[in-house]
């Protein structure tokens, strides 16, 4: 069993003991949360010659570059992990630190982030919400051209989040002109805000629950 299953296995336990038809009533039907990411980023010789992997730059699930590196313990993908924060803070949850904890060679390492993406959207689903917008700023130097690369990252990120209407999805850029380390090319990094909304099936699915109990 994976950290992940096993925390959520605790929380629905709890909530299956907790939850009464009061709770469900009160359900509120659209929730609001913000992450962020950060990584740093070298050149293939830097990440070499400080004994670490050589990983290219992908952006929700889009490889950008392979003319740097990023310094992460999964692929790297701020935009995902951004994203993933601000669900699980939409949700009522912890960071995707504490779920996907960053140690080196644990069963995280390497994995590519689509995968943490869709056990989110797995929690998300079980507390009966669905996504209803996402939104991503991405700040790096222009070193790193994103603007060719923007679309197919909304359309990744769109199909991750099981999101339709690709104008529920926007993903922008800025260069921070040169004000911090990420903005002189040391890193990229991602805020996100999501909306959830919650699914009447499982709303109603809950509620009937509740009162035969």
């Amino acid at each position: 069993m994976t950290t992940i299953e096993s925390k959520t296995k605790v929380n629905a336990t709890q909530e299956t003991r907790t939850v009464g038809l009061r709770e469900v009533l009160r359900r509120p039907h659209y929730r609001v949360g913000t992450g962020i990411d950060d990584h740093r980023i070298e050149t293939p010789e830097d990440a070499i010659k400080n004994e670490r992997k050589v990983k290219p730059v992908i952006l929700s699930g889009k490889l950008i570059t392979n003319s740097y590196s990023i310094d992460a313990n999964s692929d790297g993908d701020v935009v995902y992990h951004a994203v993933m924060n601000a669900l699980l803070q939409a949700d009522g949850k912890r960071d995707i630190g504490y779920y996907f904890p960053d140690k080196k060679g644990g069963e995280w390492t390497d994995k590519n982030s689509d995968v943490m993406v869709r056990m989110v959207m797995d929690m998300i689903k079980q507390d009966g919400y669905r996504v209803n917008n996402a939104g991503v700023m991405i700040t790096c130097n222009k070193i790193i051209r994103l603007n060719a690369h923007i679309e197919d990252m909304r359309v990744n990120l769109a199909d991750l989040l099981e999101v339709r209407d690709l104008s529920c999805i926007a993903i922008g850029a800025t260069s921070g002109e040169n004000l911090t380390e990420v903005a002189r090319g040391k890193g990229i990094s991602a805020l996100s805000t999501a909306m959830l909304i919650r699914e009447q099936r499982k709303w109603f699915y809950d509620m009937f629950s509740a009162l035969r109990n």
